[in-house]
């Protein structure tokens, strides 16, 4: 399994479409430009900021998950 403080392999991205009416915020996370995995976060207190750093570690999570699988 990677190391959780390991970087990401580059062909790895995290691009984010972020709310501004208190609407749902997600992250799309792709390998090589494929759509590999879509995330959301939601709730009254969830800012811009806050969505972003949640998604952008949850999606890093995933990642992790995803390379410990096919290892």
């Amino acid at each position: 399994m990677p190391h959780p403080r390991l970087p990401i392999p580059g062909e790895w991205a995290v691009s984010f479409s972020l709310s501004k009416d208190g609407g749902p915020h997600f992250a799309t996370v792709t390998r090589g430009g494929m759509p590999m995995c879509r995330l959301s976060i939601s709730g009254p207190a969830v800012d811009e900021a806050t969505a972003r750093r949640d998604l952008q570690r949850r999606a890093e999570a995933w990642i992790r998950g995803h390379l410990a699988r096919a290892g």
